[in-house]
């Protein structure tokens, strides 16, 4: 779904009107999923975002994005929201993690021991800290993602990244 980075009321207009366009085209949603990011400055805007996307039966997904991190400045506003989801709304939604803060690499590790349910994370982790040279382990200083990575092939050492790549899938199992 659309949304607005921070700003909890232009992302549900957006969610709303792009439900009326679907509507009123001859679009055919079956066999699609919809995930609604929940976006806010505040908690209180947060559950807002959330309460609206109940009575939008086409989301089944949540998305909570990365920069609640530091937009909240809470290392565990995530998992924090996604326990909220789970004891407020129950298997109404699935949860995804938009991303992984570099501030916070091992956050999936967290996840997979104190949120279970949590279906997904997409992240570029392993990729950002090969491009950087990195290798990624626990006290590594926090890599970003490139500016330039969607314009431009990546070169990358094929070994570091094999090794960056398996660091983070063994945090994702709790490991």
């Amino acid at each position: 779904m659309p949304d607005v980075l921070r700003d909890t009321a232009a992302t549900l207009h957006r969610a709303k009107k792009f439900f009326i366009n679907l509507r009123d085209s001859t679009y055919n949603k079956h066999g699609f999923t919809f995930m609604g990011v929940v976006q806010g400055t505040s908690w209180e805007e947060l559950m807002t975002c959330i309460k609206s996307y109940e009575a939008m039966d086409e989301i089944t997904v949540l998305g909570i994005p990365r920069h609640l991190i530091q937009t909240m400045e809470q290392k565990f506003v995530r998992l924090m929201l996604a326990q909220n989801i789970e004891a407020n709304y129950g298997r109404r939604f699935q949860i995804h993690l938009l991303g992984t803060a570099p501030t916070f690499v091992r956050e999936c590790r967290t996840v997979y021991a104190d949120a279970p349910f949590i279906r997904s994370i997409d992240t570029s982790l392993p990729f950002n800290y090969t491009i950087a040279g990195e290798v990624l382990q626990v006290g590594s200083p926090p890599v970003g993602r490139p500016p330039n990575y969607f314009e431009r092939i990546q070169s990358m050492d094929s070994v570091r990244l094999a090794r960056n790549a398996s660091t983070f899938l063994r945090w994702a199992r709790g490991e």
